[in-house]
């Protein structure tokens, strides 16, 4: 029986090939994977954010203030801030916002996510250790994502966003 060496040798560098490029896919697979994760983390956190600041120009208008999230544990309830104005109206963040907790900026392998809300007048100087910056001392209610610039890959600076 005669061997055809061509014929094996074109099978082989066809399978060579063939795993070379399934190796490509899954390769350049996982890295479209994990730049969908950071792309959801930036929506979300850039959604949220929207929200926040959404609700605080709200409270502001009803109130001429604007809550102390800053307050020891305002964070997870947002009921705490709740009062009865001089009209006998319940004023109530948490209605306005329509959520009973500041929610958590996601996290990363460097960063762990958190809900912690600091107030911070230079945006620049947030410790991006997640959670928010918020300007309660300085009274101007702008508030930031407290995170390290480009966390999710998107090219945010996000103590200017």
């Amino acid at each position: 029986m005669k061997i055809d060496k061509k014929n094996i040798k074109g099978k082989l560098i066809t399978a060579v090939l063939y795993v070379i490029v399934l190796i490509g896919v899954v390769i350049l697979g996982g890295y479209n994977v994990k730049d969908l994760k950071e792309v959801k983390k930036a929506e979300k956190t850039l959604n949220n954010l929207m929200e926040l600041r959404v609700a605080l120009e709200t409270y502001y208008q009803l109130t001429n203030s604007y809550p102390e999230l800053t307050r020891d544990g305002v964070k997870d309830n947002l009921k705490l801030l709740d009062y009865i104005n001089e009209k006998g109206e319940l004023i109530s963040f948490a209605q306005i916002y329509g959520h009973d907790s500041i929610p958590k900026t996601s996290g990363t392998e460097e960063v762990l996510e958190n809900n912690n809300v600091y107030d911070v007048s230079d945006f620049t100087k947030g410790n991006n250790n997640g959670g928010w910056n918020f300007d309660f001392s300085g009274h101007t209610g702008e508030i930031h994502a407290n995170l390290p610039n480009n966390i999710y890959f998107q090219g945010i600076n996000w103590c200017e966003y």
